[in-house]
């Protein structure tokens, strides 16, 4: 999400066409592009429009000069109409406009000015699959349009409220509860949040338009639809964008107020994610809180599958790997695999005694590695450091990162900037990655592009892999079980498919399960229609960060096998 500068205050009509077809803004979950803009001139929400996207809620937050916010869909797919919107008129100029355009409105607001109601609203083209009767309305009483609902057969789709003197006004769209139109709904009018949040509760509905008036009074509407949604408020702009990337969202309905000087926001979500996203998504969220985030990209062809993956968490001993593909290359480029690693018992000190007299062993560089990546030993990974700095661990890390850039191309979304153990995350600054960066890393492991053959299959087979059964691994092997079952394959041919299966990985943790990470590399075998054996490789990954509530027994198992769950599913179809 992308929020608008603001620049000049004049505000005109912005159009889009397009062919007509059925989808409700407010409900639908089909994946799409969207945007936001929080403070925007008509300027701005036209260089929106200019890219291709179609506003479907507008709100006023200024008269002068005249300010919007405005959420945006992608007018492509099923969200592509004709449409229009405008600002700054009286009620009987938004009725005329759109009865001028033969379109109806779908979001309209009111605003105050001088005395003066003025309007502004967005229209779509009435006709086609869009067609249905529908009436604006303005100024009703709660009475009057209860009763107007009841006369027409209508539903609300849109609401907005103001106040006259100590009474509540209510403005905007119904249309004609029938046929492909029609829906269970209801409304509600002037009740505080946990009022609003028992009404929901008890409706069985999803709220797809709310109103704040008051500092805790609300309006809204309620429908019935399928699909994920969540509501907000009073949250703030970063809590808003935090939200919208946590839960693979996209805004449908957004209100702006202030309290105590700070700008604040209501809003309602509805779910953009695909299958997989929607799938691992709860898994997520149900398994753990804090911040939560998955990855899945198959090489060669793109992402599959992706939520927060590039916020930086705390990526506990999954960072090893980046140790482990600088010693990796440099064995691939002449360094003895055999070469001894001196071992401190002072290993989280970044200099030693000259006299060594902290050296409590000396082992070859390749167990150095395994008892890394396989064991997940600290004293290890921190002498592999000290190793590459010439004994001095902050010039060792300054070489390793250094590497990540100049060789791996990758910035600071990865970076190694402590020791392992310790203080972990309350290092200042700690170690960082993102699960993008995680994939970029596996990914160059793995396609050649910086190591050999022989240095890739060093890179896999000292760390944890395919034959070390346990973790992800294991987990992978539980679904393959699973899907076979299901698709009616016999033993041999099961095990066939998972004798050719490759796999690398390297979890992490710190404070027991307040930060968990994994993230590694998968190879399928397929079978092509001519029969010929084939491969398809992915990089995965997976983090919770700064959790308070977790319940995962095995990250590995229960989260990482499981994104590669459809993959896995279509792999093994190939060996019917």
């Amino acid at each position: 999400m992308k929020n608008l500068k603001v620049t000049l205050a004049m505000t005109l009509i912005g159009w889009s066409l397009g062919s007509a077809a059925l989808a409700d803004d407010r409900t639908s979950t089909t994946p799409t592009q969207h945007w936001v803009s929080l403070s925007a001139s008509e300027a701005d929400i036209q260089a929106v429009i200019g890219n291709g996207y179609r506003m479907h809620d507008v709100e006023v937050i200024s008269t002068n000069p005249y300010r919007f916010m405005g959420s945006f869909v992608k007018n492509s797919g099923s969200y592509d109409k004709d449409w229009w919107w405008t600002a700054d008129k009286s009620f009987n100029q938004l009725k005329s406009f759109g009865e001028s355009r033969n379109a109806r409105p779908i979001d309209i607001e009111v605003t105050v000015v001088n005395g003066s109601r003025r309007f502004a609203g967005t229209f779509i083209k009435n006709s086609g699959a869009d067609y249905t009767p529908y009436w604006m309305f303005d100024n009703a009483t709660y009475g009057e349009l209860q009763n107007f609902i009841a006369l027409h057969q209508a539903r609300l789709v849109d609401l907005d409220v103001t106040q006259v003197g100590n009474e509540l006004r209510y403005t905007g769209v119904l249309i004609r509860n029938q046929g492909a139109f029609f829906k269970n709904w209801s409304w509600f009018a002037n009740r505080t949040s946990d009022q609003m949040k028992t009404i929901i509760n008890n409706s069985g509905m999803r709220l797809t338009d709310v109103e704040r008036h008051g500092s805790d009074r609300f309006s809204g509407i309620l429908e019935t639809g399928s699909g994920l949604w969540w509501a907000r408020t009073r949250r703030t702009q970063a809590q808003l964008e935090f939200d919208i990337n946590q839960y693979g969202a996209r805004v449908i309905d957004i209100e702006r107020f202030v309290v105590d000087g700070k700008v604040r926001y209501d809003y309602i979500l509805i779910n953009n994610s695909n299958a997989l996203e929607t799938r691992i998504g709860q898994l997520l969220r149900n398994g753990t809180d804090g911040t939560r985030g998955f990855y899945l990209r198959q090489l060669g062809e793109g992402t599959l599958g992706a939520l927060m993956e590039d916020f930086r968490f705390y990526p506990a001993s999954t960072i090893k790997v980046l140790e482990h593909f600088y010693y990796s290359r440099r064995v691939d480029t002449g360094l003895a695999s055999g070469t001894l690693i001196p071992i401190y018992s002072d290993h989280l000190n970044d200099t030693h005694p000259n006299d060594n007299s902290t050296v409590i062993s000396n082992r070859s560089l390749t167990t150095v590695l395994q008892r890394m990546m396989v064991n997940s030993n600290n004293q290890d990974t921190n002498a592999l450091q000290d190793f590459a700095g010439g004994g001095n661990g902050v010039t060792g890390r300054q070489v390793i990162n250094n590497f990540k850039v100049n060789t791996l191309g990758i910035g600071d979304d990865i970076k190694l900037n402590h020791k392992l153990g310790g203080l972990g995350a309350s290092n200042d600054p700690a170690n960082v990655a993102t699960l993008r960066a995680y994939g970029n890393l596996y990914e160059q492991a793995a396609d050649g592009s910086v190591l050999s053959a022989a240095g890739t299959t060093f890179f896999r087979q000292n760390m944890a892999n395919q034959t070390i059964n346990a973790g992800f691994d294991a987990g992978l092997d539980t679904i393959i079980n699973q899907e076979a079952a299901l698709l009616g394959m016999t033993n041999t041919r099961r095990g066939q498919f998972r004798a050719l299966m490759l796999n690398c990985w390297k979890p992490g943790n710190w404070a027991g399960t307040q930060y968990v990470a994994s993230a590694g590399w998968v190879q399928l075998p397929f079978i092509g229609t001519s029969g010929r054996l084939g491969s398809r490789q992915y990089v995965v990954g997976a983090f919770a960060h700064d959790t308070s509530n977790y319940t995962f027994g095995s990250f590995d198992i229960q989260v990482l096998a499981e994104i590669m769950r459809e993959q896995i599913r279509s792999a093994l179809e190939t060996f019917l």
